[in-house]
């Protein structure tokens, strides 16, 4: 990064500190031509890029039932550029998605083709979230979908921590799964699968600093044991195991609904961000006093 751009940014992390938010669901121009970069940088060679581009225009225009990527004369390679450059906002992440979606199944589909296998879909997700945190995007791509941050604070304080906490953690791999299964789980509407995923990140993660027991609640009393959880914690706790035992009701004794209710998008995005900073508690390893 050079200096013009290292000062644009140095200024904006001064008025953040000082309370201003730049949080935003719009993609300014430059941001889009770092997207598109993005894909270039995510190969070895561009000898993929426009099979790449060509697919997930395809698979847009399947999902939305579109005639075409874009309206109007432009040249069939050039549809998903102007796309890029010129669509929505709402329509960006949808691309983004696509593009992932492309480089995945292409990277798959021959195997046997070392050219294929230099198309990187981790690189590629990598640096879209290096854009979307450079430009304050609310969104992040986990999974190979993007998912919306609901409360923009939280998730700088708790769930990027988590994720750059687990990625490549030894022996934290399954705690970053599950919560990572989390994140999906609330993109894909599905609140009460990503309470289920993120209490078994947090079992997880008490098992890798050494709890044990065959259950969260036995993994929560062996941490308390352990003081890795003070008494004042106690609430905390309990309410987690509340709401991941509410979560996983069983729909088939109990009906099509949960008693009270199902849980709803606030609900999984509480447990998520709960229980994420619980998680960056405890990888501390550090006691707790009563």
């Amino acid at each position: 990064m050079f200096h013009y751009r290292r000062r644009q940014l140095e200024d904006r992390d001064r008025q953040e500190a000082a309370g201003v938010s730049f949080w935003t669901d719009e993609f300014e121009e430059s941001a889009r031509v770092k997207l598109g970069w993005a894909i270039r940088r995510s190969l070895e060679d561009e000898l993929p890029l426009s099979l790449i581009k060509q697919l997930a225009g395809r698979l847009i225009v399947e999902d939305m039932g579109w005639k075409g990527l874009w309206d109007g004369d432009t040249e069939s390679h050039r549809e998903f550029d102007v796309f890029l450059e010129e669509a929505n906002d709402e329509y960006l992440p949808m691309l983004i998605e696509a593009t992932h979606h492309a480089m995945t199944s292409l990277r798959q589909g021959d195997e046997d083709n070392e050219e294929w296998l230099e198309i990187d879909p981790d690189e590629y997700s990598r640096l879209v979230n290096d854009v979307l945190h450079e430009y304050r995007i609310s969104f992040q791509l986990v999974g190979g979908q993007m998912v919306e941050l609901h409360s923009q604070e939280m998730h700088a304080e708790v769930v990027e921590p988590v994720l750059r906490l687990l990625s490549g953690k030894p022996g934290w791999e399954v705690v970053e799964k599950a919560y990572q299964d989390a994140l999906g789980e609330l993109h894909a509407g599905s609140p009460d699968d990503a309470i289920t995923d993120a209490a078994t990140a947090l079992e997880e993660a008490l098992a890798a600093i050494g709890c044990t027991g065959n259950s969260l609640g036995r993994k929560v009393r062996d941490a308390r044991d352990k003081r890795l959880l003070a008494p004042h914690d106690s609430p905390m706790v309990d309410a987690i195991t509340k709401l991941v035992d509410w979560a996983n009701a069983d729909r088939a004794a109990l009906g099509d609904a949960h008693p009270g209710g199902d849980p709803s998008p606030e609900d999984g995005w509480l447990a998520v961000h709960v229980i994420g900073a619980l998680i960056l508690r405890l990888a501390e390893g550090t006691t707790r006093e009563g």
